[in-house]
């Protein structure tokens, strides 16, 4: 079994699905409706997640140009005071696109470099990715705990 082809077509296969979800969003939606997360921020969190663990490691991983502070998380922010993250105006449907195509891209080069299998060692002893211990990136006071991460909005 080619590990990396199965990944790489996985990614390729979820970002599809996320791309139409995108395309076929009502506006209302978009920004709003019954839901207490708009579907933009939806849309946001995903592709800054896959963005991130597409990366070798957390010290590589450097955030979209447009990227806004916060705005990657759903629910409160995973650090004390666990309060609910400062949402700016919404990103358009543009905005997430021109994102998603960039997500999609580096899945195309990672995967020919075969990155995803290697990193994500997932036939040897130890099964894990690098977000497996308390995540650094732009994190808030010296509280990074197991504990703290898992209350993040994943």
């Amino acid at each position: 079994m080619d590990v990396r082809a199965a990944l790489k077509g996985q990614y390729h296969a979820a970002l599809a699905m996320l791309k139409q979800s995108i395309e076929l969003c009502p506006d209302g939606l978009w920004t709003g409706g019954n839901y207490p997360v708009p579907f933009w921020r939806v849309a946001y969190h995903t592709l800054f997640f896959t963005h991130l663990y597409l990366q070798p490691d957390e010290k590589a991983f450097r955030p979209w140009e447009h990227h806004r502070d916060e705005h990657q998380f759903l629910g409160a922010l995973p650090w004390p005071p666990y309060r609910q993250p400062k949402i700016e105006d919404p990103y358009t449907k543009a905005q997430i696109m021109a994102y998603w195509r960039l997500c999609d891209e580096i899945v195309r080069i990672t995967a020919g470099q075969a990155r995803l299998a290697e990193k994500s060692d997932i036939m040897g002893s130890r099964w894990g990715l690098f977000w497996d211990s308390p995540l650094t990136w732009k994190q808030g006071p010296a509280q990074n705990s197991t504990k703290s991460r898992q209350n993040s909005a994943f």
